[in-house]
């Protein structure tokens, strides 16, 4: 029986060498540029050897005379070839030919010469770490690194070496969670908290990471007393709607709103009470659930009213905790706790989050005013 088939027989060798998207990009500037920069460091490594032995290489040492007799200056020793050595850096692995010396010492003895421009064991440039660990803060899970910075990296960029890129960040984030806090000038704490999956004795489980912003006056000394506390308006009425069926959410909603944006304390307070007894009389756990807030729901109110938009939600660390979840959105559970706040600092600390001045941050030493609101219904 004969098959017949509309597709052209293409020969072996063809298919096995199919072309794939990118690799027929040649660039003549990059392939100049990596061999200038393979020259520049060899001639860079020359340069540091011959300053340490002081002449180049096949040059005698020069003498100079001390009486009698004739000593060289300076460290003596002498050239022994070559090792080769794979570099990996913004502009690609190269592969570099390190000169090698021994260098006598004092003892009679001679140790191997160490090139402080590249350290031993280096195999990556401190730039190519960095831009692996800003795609890895980007979003791109371990795997994905690879493939996205193929192209420049040629594939010698594993999720091995990501691994290892992502524990140096770890010394930086010890360093910072050690430092002393005493002399910051930080006059508000913002709190808040969320759900991320971890694993622990290898079972993925859920942990709530706490987050916690300090906000600062710079060149301002504010000193209080007490620290007083202020609760998120928007999670208050998510519980408030958590009382009620959703028949009554949108009368509850417009009713709270009444309260919270009053434009003055006077109108907050009456607006208040007009709230409790309303909702005791129609559905008392909504009124009971406004009232267990006491005091600490309207604590914005004591501060400048420039400063009440800002004061009264956690508005400026939920948009941390959305980015937050939008990197992890590619790895379902990381690797452990201090990972999951590692991970949260680094989004800062690298400038992938950034931050703006909250509202009425120009009057942040202004102390708060003594006198809460009247609570009375």
């Amino acid at each position: 029986m004969t098959s017949h088939s509309t597709m052209p027989e293409q020969p072996q060798s063809e298919t096995e060498t199919a072309v794939q998207l990118f690799d027929n990009w040649f660039d003549p500037i990059e392939a100049g540029l990596r061999d200038r920069a393979r020259e520049f460091l060899q001639a860079m490594l020359e340069a540091e050897l011959h300053e340490v032995l002081d002449r180049s290489r096949y040059a005698r040492r020069a003498k100079r005379p001390t009486g009698e007799s004739e000593k060289p200056a300076g460290v003596t020793g002498h050239r022994h070839g070559h090792r080769s050595r794979t570099l990996l850096g913004t502009f690609g692995q190269l592969k570099i030919e390190v000169p090698r010396a021994r260098l006598d010492t004092s003892d009679g003895k001679t140790t191997e010469w160490k090139s402080q421009a590249l350290r031993a064991y280096q195999r990556r440039t401190l730039a190519a770490d960095a831009l692996i660990a800003g795609c890895y803060l980007a979003g791109t899970n371990t795997r994905r690194v690879r493939r996205a910075l193929g192209a420049l990296f040629r594939g010698a960029v594993g999720k091995d070496v990501v691994s290892r890129v992502w524990r140096k960040v770890k010394s930086d984030w010890e360093a910072w969670n050690a430092r002393s806090l005493a002399q910051e000038p930080i006059v508000r704490l913002i709190l808040d908290g969320t759900v991320v999956r971890v694993r622990l004795d290898r079972q993925a489980t859920s942990i709530s990471l706490l987050v916690i912003m300090g906000v600062r006056a710079d060149a301002i000394a504010a000193v209080w007393d007490s620290v007083p506390v202020q609760r998120c308006t928007v999670h208050k009425h998510r519980n408030l709607l958590a009382h009620a069926p959703e028949r009554l959410h949108e009368e509850i909603s417009a009713d709270y709103n009444a309260v919270i944006y009053a434009a003055t304390r006077e109108e907050l307070e009456r607006q208040r009470k007009a709230f409790i007894r309303k909702w005791r009389l129609k559905h008392h756990p909504v009124a009971d659930s406004l009232q267990e807030a006491g005091e600490q729901l309207f604590t914005f109110t004591r501060l400048p009213l420039g400063q009440w938009r800002s004061a009264r939600t956690t508005n400026a660390i939920e948009r941390l905790h959305e980015e937050f979840k939008r990197r992890i959105k590619t790895q379902t559970v990381l690797p452990s706790a201090d990972t999951a706040a590692m991970l949260f600092w680094a989004l800062l600390a690298s400038g992938q989050i950034s931050m703006r001045k909250i509202d009425g941050w120009h009057t942040l030493a202004t102390k708060l005013i003594d006198q809460p609101i009247d609570l009375a219904a």
